[in-house]
């Protein structure tokens, strides 16, 4: 890319970084109303699904010939909190940038993918395309994937033949996520004096023998050449009240990464043996298991069509490219299984640097991506 067209790319990175949109609250509105006035000079006819008085999902499209192919391109607005702000070298929200990357907030995720594609949408501006092209932009993704979810009221993105989104991958071709189960277990006890902890039902105990009862060894057995293996950790415990005082409650949440085959219910059943097991030989004991999140985990075909020009679209633009799999979950866990679409997953950040304090994105891989998309959205549009 020429210089004029590398400044212009910082520039509008900078810009969308500089829209606060941590989730919570997310606060999407202004940004997509900015990414909504761009689109719409590029000829996108554009939409915005409101979610609350400062949240909202942009969706932009350009009508293809009729019976035309319909691709999706998602990017999701909104980034994680910034946490303690003393940790930050500089402003998080000042998009500073050092001539080899940018710092701030969102640079890795996503706000650098967002600039690709909104770079790339200019290669259609004032032309009649072959395909339907869709760019929608949400909100939540970090959350509960809010925005992801209303996309699929819309009549339109039902006839989506391939998704893109452009998640930190360091411009490699992700072709597979983990899927996310995310398990609330309370338990409940007696509350006693310390000092007689036989007139108590302690429920921290409860708990510990919960989780030695808790047998997920099956699970960890089978392998995906692109994700590795499942995993489960304890990631959050709270319980009791004083030193001297026998706990009446204890609560802790899992975090359980999911391969593409294994399926939640199994876990979940697995789960609820162990509570079995363990009321069995204590009935006093009491426990409560809430789903916090179910997000499938997901792999795409590679030998399918649309995908496979994609992919060597990609291999042919750019050398030591390989695919990986991604260990989190993102938005096409929502629209994967329900529209029953290939996808790809494809971005300059780096996951390293996502959600991380000093967030940052190397302006190599921003350019480069920019180039990649827009020579995809050749393809699709005038192929």
């Amino acid at each position: 890319m020429v210089e004029k067209e590398n400044n212009s790319v910082i520039t509008l990175c900078q810009d969308l970084i500089r829209f606060n949109t941590s989730n919570p609250p997310g606060n999407e509105l202004a940004a997509a109303l900015f990414v909504e006035a761009r689109l719409r000079q590029a000829g996108f006819e554009t939409s915005l699904i409101k979610h609350d008085e400062n949240r909202a999902t942009l969706l932009a499209m350009l009508e293809g010939r009729p019976q035309s192919d319909t691709f999706l391109f998602v990017g999701h607005l909104d980034t994680v909190p910034c946490g303690d702000l003393s940790k930050w070298e500089r402003d998080p929200f000042e998009a500073f940038c050092d001539g080899e990357r940018i710092i701030g907030r969102g640079a890795s995720d996503m706000k650098g993918g967002l600039t690709a594609l909104l770079t790339a949408a200019e290669v259609v501006k004032g032309r009649k395309v072959n395909n339907t092209i869709i760019l929608a932009f949400t909100a939540d993704e970090e959350s509960g994937c809010l925005g992801a979810i209303s996309l699929l009221d819309i009549p339109r993105i039902k006839d989506t033949k391939m998704l893109l989104i452009p998640e930190p991958t360091s411009n490699q071709i992700g072709v597979a996520e983990k899927g996310a189960l995310w398990v609330r277990i309370s338990a409940r006890g007696k509350s006693a004096h310390g000092s007689m902890p036989d007139q108590g039902i302690n429920a921290i105990n409860e708990i510990i023998a919960l989780m030695n009862a808790l047998d997920l060894s099956d699970f960890e057995l089978e392998k995906n050449n692109h994700l590795g293996t499942f995993t489960h950790s304890l990631n959050t415990i709270s319980g009791g009240i004083k030193t001297n005082i026998i706990p009446d409650s204890c609560e802790i949440s899992m975090d359980i990464r999911t391969l593409p085959t294994q399926n939640h219910r199994d876990i979940l059943t697995a789960i609820a043996g162990a509570v079995k097991q363990v009321t069995d030989q204590h009935p006093e004991y009491a426990f409560s298991c809430e789903t916090v999140i179910s997000k499938p985990g997901l792999e795409t075909n590679c030998g399918q069509a649309q995908v496979a020009r994609i992919v060597d679209l990609i291999q042919s633009s750019k050398k030591d490219v390989n695919k990986i799999g991604l260990n989190y979950y993102t938005d096409a866990a929502v629209l994967v299984p329900a529209l029953n679409v290939p996808f790809l997953l494809f971005g300059p950040g780096d996951a390293d640097q996502a959600h991380a304090t000093n967030e940052k994105l190397d302006l190599s891989k921003l350019y480069q991506s920019c180039e990649i998309y827009s020579e995809i959205l050749k393809k699709i549009a005038f192929e």
